[in-house]
């Protein structure tokens, strides 16, 4: 709550800033409380991803933006995002870019994303989706992944988007900038640490075939920034943590 700052939140008619905050204590900030545009909700337990799913059941918008509380976002660019859900009722679905410097990696404009892009994973600010797609298809972040959750620490984004596309949402990437994020993303702050090689392990058995899964974690434990063996062995813990709850992940 205290880290997001109203500047970075631009006014623009029909658009609403909701804000969900977990465990709440004391009053919100005055600068938050004195925009009609901003709206406050509460929030119990913990986890990232139980945090927005509770944003999602909030919401009345219909098309949703999921955002970090570290963000500023780029009037243009919120603009753009309703025009192209306007334009094409069809589509379920928009990841775009972000002004962020960590090597990432986008596909051409307007790519199917249902058929992988090399190197391409929109992190959680980079997409957005049509409320009436994530009502349809039922589909929420696992409470399993991302910061807070038991085991593991991150891909709740990832999984997400890939729980719509397997429901049948129609999506696209659109070479548009939303939003401009100062800091390192989780997977690249925390990428040497074990919650994120087992991470990646258990979002390979959620995502692929188990044996397949496997048979490429060596290669992963090659590409990490730590000891092949240290490596190999959370990324075995968190391929067997993936296999034993993929119903929930």
């Amino acid at each position: 709550m205290n880290r997001i700052d109203p500047q970075g939140l631009p006014q623009i008619p029909g658009v609403e800033y909701l804000v969900s905050w977990q465990n709440s204590q004391g009053e919100v900030p005055g600068r938050l409380a004195s925009r009609p545009d901003i709206r406050i909700t509460h929030a119990p337990g913990t986890g990232l991803s139980n945090n927005r799913n509770s944003a999602f059941d909030a919401s009345s918008a219909p098309y949703l933006l999921i955002a970090d509380d570290d963000l500023s976002f780029r009037a243009e660019g919120l603009i753009e995002i309703i025009r192209l859900f306007d334009a094409d009722p069809s589509t379920g679905l928009l990841t775009f870019r972000s002004v962020r410097d960590e090597g990432q990696v986008y596909p051409p404009n307007g790519h199917d994303l249902s058929r992988p892009f090399r190197g391409y994973e929109a992190t959680s600010f980079e997409i957005a989706v049509r409320r009436s797609s994530l009502v349809d298809s039922g589909v929420r972040f696992s409470p399993l992944a991302g910061i807070g959750a038991p085991y593991l620490c991150a891909a709740e984004e990832n999984l997400f988007v890939w729980h719509l596309l397997r429901a049948g949402v129609k999506g696209s990437f659109r070479a548009f900038d939303c939003a401009v994020h100062p800091a390192a993303t989780t997977s690249v702050r925390r990428a040497s640490e074990a919650p994120m090689l087992r991470t990646k392990g258990a979002y390979a058995a959620r995502i692929q075939n188990p044996l397949k899964a496997l048979v490429r974690l060596p290669l992963l434990a090659l590409r990490a920034p730590v000891a092949w063996p240290r490596a190999m062995c959370w990324l075995l813990q968190g391929w067997a943590y993936g296999l034993k709850n993929r119903k929930l992940l």
